[in-house]
């Protein structure tokens, strides 16, 4: 599997569906075992170093944003459920009428929007933390990859 790594950074791989991947110059399997002597990087290979640089830095600009809205909505649904459970109480004190009905709907709707708050700061938070973290495992792929041709991810980036 090391060689498809490098193979698809390649300019010439060839794809068969009888054989699989093959080497567009010598026309058979690859048998290198961790360095291909005939690889040459092509445009895909600057272009998703690049892409995936260009995405770490959007979604590093976009963290401060992330963490405050995360304590904002958990904050905010925190108060709304404290409120409502409060409310929710004092709404059960009352008889079943219909005005204490009207209450406990009230509240209990307001108990619904303070854990959906909650719930979506956290999903927010997940996603963000998912995405970097995919990020920075395609970084480091390609970053190894670049390593056994002596090349590093700044110096693909500086040499478009």
């Amino acid at each position: 599997m090391i060689q498809a790594q490098h193979c698809n950074l390649c300019k010439f791989p060839e794809m068969d569906l009888k054989v699989g991947l093959t080497c567009g110059l010598t026309h058979k399997k690859p048998k290198f075992k961790s360095r291909c002597p005939d690889l040459q990087f092509s445009s895909i290979m600057t272009e998703q170093v690049t892409n995936v640089c260009h995405e770490i830095e959007k979604l590093n600009k976009t963290k401060s944003y992330i963490y405050f809205n995360f304590v904002l909505l958990n904050a905010l649904g925190l108060l709304i459920l404290i409120i409502a459970y409060y409310e929710l109480k004092n709404t059960l004190k009352l008889d079943f009428s219909y005005i204490g009905y009207k209450h406990f709907n009230i509240y209990y709707t307001f108990y619904f929007l303070g854990t959906t708050s909650m719930s979506l700061a956290c999903y927010k938070l997940i996603v963000f933390r998912k995405t970097k973290k995919r990020l920075e495992i395609e970084k480091h792929k390609l970053a190894s990859i670049l390593k056994t041709y002596n090349l590093s991810i700044n110096s693909v980036i500086r040499s478009q």
